[in-house]
């Protein structure tokens, strides 16, 4: 149980964090853009483990499921607009459909308005 606590606080502090990084993604210098690719692909990775680990902790009824959110996968589906921005770093600035795909799939990132913070204090 204290290690599905702590997992669910890691967790929300990385998703926030990416959210922001993919939300200046494409003002960033070549250097950094790059590496916040790196990262979101690791974030990907990652969001999938947690995924399998928390279905886990549902079906092993520990904490009988209530506080243990449901995930979204991280969208793949921004990588091929992040990856092109490096391949064109330099030669424009970014392009509408880029912008689109960010605007659109960073939301589905966030961790649907759960709250693990709110739901340790409700136990104590």
């Amino acid at each position: 149980k204290l290690l599905l606590k702590d997992m669910l606080k890691i967790f929300v502090v990385l998703n926030e964090n990416v959210v922001s990084m993919l939300e200046a993604y494409f003002t960033m210098q070549k250097k950094d853009a790059s590496d916040s690719l790196a990262l979101y692909e690791e974030f990907v990775g990652i969001c999938e483990q947690l995924d399998v680990f928390f279905t886990k902790c549902k079906n092993g009824q520990i904490l009988d499921g209530r506080n243990i959110p449901e995930l979204t996968a991280a969208p793949k589906v921004l990588l091929p607009a992040m990856r092109q921005y490096l391949e064109n770093y330099g030669s424009c600035k970014q392009t509408a459909e880029e912008a689109d795909a960010v605007a659109q799939h960073v939301s589905h990132v966030r961790l649907g308005g759960a709250n693990v913070y709110e739901d340790e204090a409700s136990e104590a």
